[in-house]
């Protein structure tokens, strides 16, 4: 499924540049800005949201032990750390970057395959999260003196909204229930000062070079063995070249919540 705090519109142009007819259809759900739960003055403006899965659970049969929520936002996924695995953010920089020819490649999609490849094989991915797994790659042997710093670009945490009626769910995006999951308490249930202090000290899997390195080789092999060229660029659900510059916004609002129950990605 995606769930993005896009507007609809745009989560819908996403979408259909990153899947494809061809793939689109194998979404469970899309959910976009009108499920979280914000008032009208809210939805509008850039304020803090959170993705509070027991709105998924509730919805769709999936629990604790199966799902992922793949976002850049620790705050976002702060009521369940342990189901998150964090992304590094998709900024100017990044996407700058791209078009020189010269630059590295960004291969964070290729570690998160890797890390999805480990996840579908644990028996409660909320468990492997809480042990450190996305931090310990097979095979991987971090150096003892190799201690981390936060990310300077940390999110910090809003004032709190005031819970009111949310926009109308948009009927464009097909796949979505059609009873908007709002989350009443939404707006409301920001950090507080001691989860805030948790995230700004928090050692990210993708801070480490030598970590994400070695999830995009797992990704690498993981790809090979399902004979999946690994190719630079975004290809859409029919095979050709997606058309992302013409999608308003920043593709990295787009993050998906993946069910392992069924052991696929």
């Amino acid at each position: 499924m995606i769930w993005s705090s896009a507007q609809p519109e745009n989560v819908s142009r996403m979408v259909q540049a990153c899947f494809g007819e061809t793939y689109e259809p194998n979404l469970k759900v899309i959910w976009a800005r009108d499920t979280l739960g914000l008032n009208k003055a809210q939805y509008y403006q850039k304020v803090q949201t959170v993705k509070n899965l027991d709105v998924v659970w509730n919805q769709l049969p999936y629990s604790v032990g199966n799902t992922l929520l793949i976002d850049d936002s620790p705050l976002k996924a702060h009521m369940q750390p342990y189901n998150h695995i964090v992304l590094k953010e998709y900024d100017h920089q990044l996407f700058v970057r791209r078009l020189d020819p010269e630059a590295p490649k960004d291969d964070t999609l290729l570690s998160v395959i890797g890390l999805l490849s480990e996840a579908i094989r644990q028996s409660n991915v909320a468990h492997w999260i809480r042990e450190g797994g996305p931090m310990k790659p097979p095979g991987f042997e971090a150096p003892e003196q190799s201690i981390l710093q936060p990310s300077p670009n940390t999110p910090k945490p809003t004032e709190k909204g005031k819970e009111a009626a949310s926009p109308e769910h948009s009927p464009s995006l097909s796949r979505s229930l059609t009873s908007s999951p709002v989350l009443g308490s939404n707006a409301d249930i920001l950090p507080d000062r001691e989860v805030a202090n948790m995230v700004a000290s928090e050692t990210l899997w993708f801070q480490d070079q030598a970590i994400a390195a070695a999830w995009a080789q797992i990704g690498t092999a993981e790809l090979e063995r399902l004979d999946i060229p690994a190719e630079v660029g975004a290809i859409d659900g029919v095979g050709e070249p997606s058309t992302l510059e013409n999608v308003p916004g920043n593709i990295g609002e787009i993050r998906s919540s993946l069910s392992l129950g069924s052991h696929q990605f």
